[in-house]
């Protein structure tokens, strides 16, 4: 890389229009710094982020690809691939994600609530409340986490009513 200051004010770019929603400026600034250097993971990461925003599975796939490519020890991209897994609905695989962002980061409460919906949704609802209860332990003013694990409680008492939702998430 030749301008180590310049890839820094395109990838602060890319960061700033990604906070304020502009996903499409953010995939630019991000391909611009992998253009100049496409041996940082972050970076991969932060545009597949960018892509999934948009809804571009694919390629906010293939970004989490290349950066598990250069560094499977980063949590944030099993995390993420994760939830372009579960958005594509392949719940199996978001599971299998999660279950490794978790190996690497086990204090990750977002991640546990997370898998929990996943858990939920691929019918392991007492998978999910145990998931969720772990997120509640982390963080126990993780008001979402919260709402999902009393839902998740009321669906367990209505074993009717779930099996009905399970068939919605199907559907869709």
């Amino acid at each position: 890389m030749n301008n180590p200051a310049g890839w820094l004010i395109i990838y602060q770019n890319g960061v700033d229009a990604a906070k304020a929603g502009n996903f499409q400026n953010a995939i630019n600034s991000f391909s611009k710094c992998i253009d100049l250097d496409d041996k940082n993971p972050i970076v991969f990461i932060l545009r597949s982020t960018a892509y999934y925003q948009i809804k571009e599975y694919e390629k906010a796939l293939a970004d989490i690809y290349r950066a598990l490519a250069l560094d499977q020890t980063i949590y944030d991209a099993y995390e993420q691939k994760a939830l372009i897994e579960w958005s594509m609905g392949n719940l199996q695989v978001a599971i299998a994600d999660y279950n490794k962002a978790v190996s690497i980061n086990p204090n990750d409460s977002i991640c546990f609530m997370n898998r929990g919906q996943v858990k939920r949704d691929s019918g392991d609802l007492d998978g999910a409340i145990s998931d969720l209860e772990k997120s509640l332990e982390l963080d126990p003013n993780n008001s979402l986490a919260n709402q999902i694990f009393e839902f998740c409680q009321t669906m367990k008492q209505y074993p009717e009513v779930y099996k009905r939702s399970l068939e919605k998430i199907k559907k869709q």
